[in-house]
């Protein structure tokens, strides 16, 4: 009897009806975790990065697009926010940032408070700031300053006259603060557009007075063109964090003037 037992359940396994441990969907199976695994390595577009802190999004973005590896950047002293971005100090390939939301920009997670309180104190004193631009990829870097190209190609200028003019506007691929999420774009519902006549508008004198107290500095000031090979930019503003910010905007400089790097 107990051979015969012993027969049908042999019989039964090697015909495929009884379940064996380790197999798909049996006892044990990792093939879940595998799948959830290839989902978040392939979430990194720019239209899948949609949550709340965008968290790993940038972090995928910016190694499929250099192919380095994902440690973040940041200056020797270890200081993130005081990272230095231009012609001269590249983006390092490999760094990364964590973003969140701030309606439909991004920014760096560590500046999100502060940003939201500069924009609500501002509201506060009858100033109305929003947005203009925030965290940018490389990819669209590289998009605007070969747009601006051709539009100062459609001047009469040489490629070469074109490319140097544009970058005075819109910073070439790797050398925009942008890419840090710690840059912000500001303007106003009533003058939107990003040009040198914002300067005497109310809010950007508002920002360029209260700035400093939220961590923010004016980055490309009018009389330190030269330092920063950046036009007059009245509606940029970089986290540098408030004792730094404080320090920069009383006495006059530019970031590469505190740094010691121009």
């Amino acid at each position: 009897m107990k051979k015969s037992v012993v027969l049908l359940i042999i019989l039964l396994f090697l015909c495929g009806l009884l379940p064996a441990c380790g197999t798909d969907g049996g006892i044990g199976s990792d093939s879940g975790s595998a799948s959830d695994t290839a989902d978040i390595s392939s979430s990194g577009s720019e239209s899948s990065s949609s949550s709340s802190t965008g968290q790993g999004s940038s972090s995928s973005q910016q190694s499929s697009s250099s192919g380095s590896s994902t440690s973040t950047a940041t200056p020797a002293d270890g200081s993130w926010n005081l990272i230095l971005v231009n012609s001269k100090y590249l983006l390092p390939d490999n760094f990364t940032v964590s973003l969140a939301y701030i309606g439909a920009y991004r920014v760096d997670e560590r500046i999100k408070e502060p940003l939201q309180d500069m924009i609500a104190a501002a509201k506060a004193d009858g100033v109305e700031l929003m947005l203009s631009s925030a965290y940018r990829t490389k990819e669209k870097s590289a998009e605007l300053y070969a747009a601006q190209v051709e539009k100062w190609k459609k001047t009469g200028l040489s490629q070469a006259e074109a490319e140097a003019e544009a970058a005075k506007w819109v910073a070439p691929l790797g050398t925009s603060e942008h890419h840090t999420g710690l840059a912000v774009d500001l303007v106003t519902p009533t003058h939107q557009v990003m040009d040198h006549a914002f300067a005497d508008t109310e809010a950007a004198k508002w920002m360029k007075a209260h700035c400093a107290e939220y961590g923010f500095i004016l980055r490309y000031p009018e009389d330190k063109q030269d330092i920063t090979g950046i036009t007059f930019e009245p509606w940029h503003f970089r986290y540098v964090g408030v004792k730094d910010a404080k320090a920069i905007m009383s006495a006059g400089l530019c970031l590469e003037e505190y740094l010691g790097k121009y």
